[in-house]
């Protein structure tokens, strides 16, 4: 038993000696995630999305100016304004929309190694009540919006060739 104490002295000594290197590599790992997670956010301002098969032609979705617009055939719809894309982690990315209501529009858009994105998950922000969500439903098809983003398959980055303002 005298020994004891001797022993939990040298496990604690040890422990506090790695403790520096384990916060380092915390903090290492996370400041490369942030890094990444800002290329994306770069990459999504510098590309067009496109349904993954598409090869890069046909409609497309731009991130561009605080906003969120679909091309197709010439014609530009704007989807969404008042963005903001926020890296969350090095994978993931979190596109937010405020509104003039009182509740946030939140995307988060994963990507894959093989350069591909997925919207993988769509919600508001508070949480809407059962009578605000029948409101949204009625005035703007919430619930099966939410359930169309939902479905897109894979979403491919292909180079931009012009910018929105040249239409």
């Amino acid at each position: 038993m005298p020994n004891a104490p001797r022993a939990q002295s040298r496990e604690n000594g040890h422990l506090s000696a790695l403790l520096p290197a384990v916060l380092l590599s915390c903090l290492l790992t996370l400041s490369c995630s942030d890094d990444v997670g800002r290329e994306n956010v770069k990459r999504l301002e510098a590309t067009d999305l496109y349904l993954y098969g598409e090869n890069c032609s046909g409609p497309y979705w731009r991130f561009e100016g605080g906003g969120l617009f679909f091309h197709e055939n010439g014609t530009v719809r704007n989807v969404l304004d008042k963005l903001a894309l926020v890296p969350r982690s090095n994978d993931v990315l979190v596109v937010r929309s405020s509104s003039s209501s009182s509740s946030s529009l939140t995307m988060v858009l994963t990507f894959s190694p093989d350069g591909l994105a997925k919207f993988t998950d769509v919600y508001l922000e508070p949480k809407p009540t059962d009578a605000q969500l029948s409101i949204l439903n009625n005035k703007h098809g919430y619930t099966q919006t939410v359930s169309s983003i939902m479905k897109l398959p894979s979403i491919e980055l292909c180079t931009r060739m012009r910018s929105t303002a040249s239409f």
